[in-house]
């Protein structure tokens, strides 16, 4: 069923969890994280990115996220990640997605503010959830506690990414996670907050991010990786002719495998 972020994010925030946000730029993807939550009986969100538009566009990948969550047996959020155009942000939310992120983390802090906010007023008006941001985690920028705290003030977002130490991609180190940071934000903006860069972390790892304030985490390249993986192993180690529908269904397995191993993470 189609979920508003905001109930999720309100139950996950009273009850102390975190809801997994999984990238889904293919239909195999798609099915085997819904399906996963299904199993499970978890709430999940499924997310398009601008990043993902070169291997799927919005407009072909987009309504069937709205359909398959329409018809989960679960709670599902449609969101779309790291929207940076408006007019693409504008788009997806015209289509049905119920929650998008404005990531104006690249621009000046008081023209990111303004236009967060005025994106907040315009999809609240439309019943969709509104994730902001204020640092650019590829490039290492930190969340300073004060800056989120006016941030949330002045935009009235839903919930906020944070920046406290991990990175987008696969880590080729390991990374220094800055707990008090995280601990101060949340403290400061009193909203759900949210983690990416997520994959590669350990499970304790996960249970101090939501013990201090994370309520979405968004989790794709480990998940991605290992699809592929498995993918290739089965290749190199059957004797049959492959068909590509075969391949196909590997991969959905895997990610359904995956998903599930992660979503239980989260709690």
């Amino acid at each position: 069923m189609l979920a508003a972020l905001t109930e999720l994010l309100s139950d996950a925030d009273k009850k102390s969890y975190a809801i997994g946000c999984f990238n889904t730029p293919a239909l195999e993807i798609l099915k085997g994280v819904i399906s996963a939550a299904e199993e499970i009986h978890m709430p999940v969100i499924i997310a398009h990115g601008e990043i993902h538009e070169d291997v799927i566009p919005l407009e072909v990948i987009g309504p069937l996220m709205i359909k398959m969550a329409d018809r989960a047996t679960v709670p599902v959020t449609v969101h779309l990640d790291h929207g940076r155009d408006i007019d693409f942000i504008l788009k997806a939310i015209e289509m049905g997605f119920n929650s998008i992120m404005f990531d104006g983390a690249h621009l000046p802090y008081d023209v990111n503010c303004k236009l967060t906010a005025e994106i907040v007023k315009f999809a609240h008006r439309k019943g969709v959830a509104v994730e902001g941001a204020i640092n650019v985690i590829e490039k290492g920028e930190l969340t300073d506690p004060e800056i989120a705290q006016d941030f949330v003030q002045r935009t009235k977002v839903d919930a906020l990414a944070v920046s406290f130490g991990t990175r987008h991609g696969i880590y080729c180190d390991k990374p220094v996670l800055e707990w008090d940071r995280l601990k101060k934000i949340y403290e400061r903006t009193k909203i759900p907050l949210v983690m990416h860069g997520s994959s590669g972390l350990s499970e304790n790892e996960y249970k101090l991010a939501i013990k201090n304030g994370i309520r979405k985490i968004n989790y794709y390249t480990y998940m991605s990786l290992e699809v592929s993986r498995e993918v290739k192993k089965k290749l190199n180690t059957t004797q049959d002719e492959i068909l590509y529908h075969d391949m196909i269904k590997w991969a959905e397995e895997s990610v359904k495998s995956h998903t599930m191993k992660i979503l239980k993470l989260f709690v």
